[in-house]
């Protein structure tokens, strides 16, 4: 049992450092700080909820839903917002649905 936990607890520590590998800003905000940032109205898109342009924040959360979770219902999680691109209230860029995508 503990070399199960063991091999379980290695493919979570694996999973988080792949998806802090993958974390970029998108280039169409300018960082003002690690909590604020601007963005032209021109490309606001349809979403104009700052998670949204917010590529550093989706990553966070992702890693920090997924350190919360047990490894099937993370790989789950991960394959939901790349097929959905949602997770309840949170809408996530095109770009971080698609670098999420060999993870799953």
């Amino acid at each position: 049992m503990q070399t199960l936990k063991a091999r379980i607890t290695k493919l979570k520590k694996q999973l988080q450092r792949e998806l802090a590998s993958l974390s970029e800003d998108n280039p169409k905000i300018k960082r003002l700080s690690s909590s604020c940032f601007t963005l032209r109205v021109s490309h606001l898109e349809d979403n104009w909820t700052p998670f949204y342009h917010d590529w550093g924040s989706q990553y966070a959360f992702i890693i920090d839903k997924v350190n919360s979770l047990p490894v099937e219902q993370a790989i789950t999680f991960i394959k939901g917002i790349i097929d959905k691109g949602k997770y309840t209230h949170h809408y996530f860029a095109p770009e971080v649905r698609q670098k999420l995508q060999p993870l799953a």
